[in-house]
């Protein structure tokens, strides 16, 4: 009988060596007839001992456990109760008498005694362990090492298998990991670090998914409304259309010719710009308005917005109550209007529509241009918006028509409020307005250089965040 056992175990363990190969499959119909021999010597001997029904389940389970190619990784003996564990993570109890007469480990085999003499042996390996710790970290930054917990057991040598640019290395209970530096041609950036462990005959793989990243600042979308609690440095009085207060601000003028900011930090804010000695609204300038007249057309009425909204009666865009007024200084006087932001931003878009003035004058006409707007002479007036970096040099431009007559399909005159998209411009510190059109003469644009914006949306610096490369 212990010879059979021992060819059992060894014609088991021959199989799963070579399962994995191109050998002829193995022929186990002579093992199948030796298991069930031993089965029918097994029925005999607990029908001559009137064994216990727990021993007998262990028994049965002794024999499984040969016959699925298991090894015992530990053995508790304590008054006469052996705990056996095997490596796919069951145990047994056995006792001794009736059915087991001895247990006991011998070299590295464990070896149980029936009752009858005969015994069955089981391969012991130390229990082999090989695992990380990776609960602790989510990515690595570029050319920064972490390190993570490994627990190692029963393990006689372990390779480590990763991606390129990656450096690993392994001391005592820790895996220290280090990142590939950022803008590394060859490197690869996201993979897994793998650990191939060997023991006792078996082997085991423990993966550690790894990326790399690096911190930026994160977005926020910020959007400039002109409600709230903003800063309106100068905001004309109601009732004057006119803006009487954006003209002849001093030199010395504690504001600098400010005439908006939307905080004690300055993140946003314009003004007008300075000419001999004092800031004018015709040098150019931006200014926050609520004015909407629609029905005086002449520069009297320079703040109002070609707007009401049915619900609030406001002029701002959404029912919104206050919103800005651009005036672009023309034929080569004064300076461009431009928004300064505290640093460079990533712009989004924002509200244009009309004023009243420059819509009247383009639907009506003024000794001063050609006459009204139509698609028979194609005419066209239009907002440049260009964005300057820090030092002040353009880095893009973009162009929204508030007229456009220049096909039949065109829109003709807007009234209202439109969606200018400024995610086209790059990153910029500064941006700066334009006003062209066909009604241009000898001394530049005869169409009232005018334009009101509202809801300009931008990108904050939020907090620094994890970019994957």
């Amino acid at each position: 009988m212990e010879r059979f056992l021992r060819f059992v175990l060894t014609a088991l363990l021959a199989g799963a060596l070579f399962s994995c190969q191109d050998y002829e499959p193995y022929d186990d119909s002579g093992l199948k007839d030796e298991i069930g021999r031993l089965e029918d010597s097994i029925d005999d001997l607990i029908a001559s001992t009137g064994a216990l029904e727990e021993d007998v389940a262990a028994l049965r389970q002794l024999v499984d456990a040969l016959a699925g190619n298991l090894h015992i990784v530990s053995v508790t003996q304590a008054d006469g109760v052996t705990v056996i564990n095997f490596s796919d993570g069951s145990s047994i109890t056995i006792g001794r008498e009736p059915l087991f007469q001895d247990a006991y480990i011998d070299g590295d085999e464990f070896v149980t005694v029936l009752a009858d003499g005969t015994e069955i042996r089981l391969p012991m390996y130390e229990e082999m362990r090989f695992v990380i710790d990776a609960s602790s970290i989510d990515g690595v930054e570029a050319g920064k090492t972490v390190s993570v917990s490994i627990e190692s057991k029963g393990v006689d040598d372990f390779s480590i298998v990763k991606p390129v640019g990656w450096t690993v290395s392994v001391s005592g209970g820790e895996v220290s990991v280090t990142a590939p530096e950022e803008g590394m041609d060859y490197a690869e950036y996201e993979g897994s670090i793998d650990f191939i462990a060997v023991g006792g005959g078996h082997s085991t793989i423990a993966k550690l998914p790894v990326y790399a990243y690096v911190l930026k600042p994160g977005t926020e979308e910020a959007v400039l409304d002109f409600e709230g609690d903003y800063y309106y440095v100068r905001l004309a009085e109601e009732g004057d259309n006119y803006g009487n207060c954006f003209y002849g601000v001093p030199e010395d003028d504690e504001w600098a010719g400010l005439n908006f900011i939307s905080d004690e930090n300055y993140d946003v804010f314009f003004g007008s710009n300075l000419s001999y000695g004092s800031y004018e609204m015709y040098n150019g300038s931006l200014m926050v308005s609520y004015s909407n007249d629609m029905e005086q057309g002449d520069y009297s009425n320079q703040l109002s917005v070609y707007c009401s909204d049915p619900v609030t009666g406001f002029g701002g865009h959404g029912g919104s109550k206050y919103f800005g007024v651009n005036f672009s200084a023309v034929g080569g006087y004064g300076e461009p209007s431009r928004i300064c932001f505290a640093s460079p931003r990533k712009l989004s878009s924002m509200y244009v529509a009309n004023t009243t003035y420059a819509y009247a004058v383009m639907r009506d006409g003024n000794p001063f241009g050609a006459g009204p707007f139509g698609y028979d002479t194609g005419d066209w007036f239009k907002v440049i918006a260009r964005a300057l970096d820090e030092n002040m040099e353009k880095v893009g431009e973009t162009e929204f028509y508030l007229a456009d007559f220049r096909t039949e399909d065109a829109p003709g005159l807007l009234a209202g409020w439109h969606e200018f998209d400024l995610s086209v411009l790059p990153q910029c510190q500064f941006l700066e307005f334009e006003m062209q059109g066909s009604d241009t003469g000898a001394y530049g644009l005869n169409t009232p250089a005018y334009f009101c914006f509202d809801d300009l949306s931008y990108e904050t610096g939020g907090e620094l965040v994890k970019v994957r490369l």
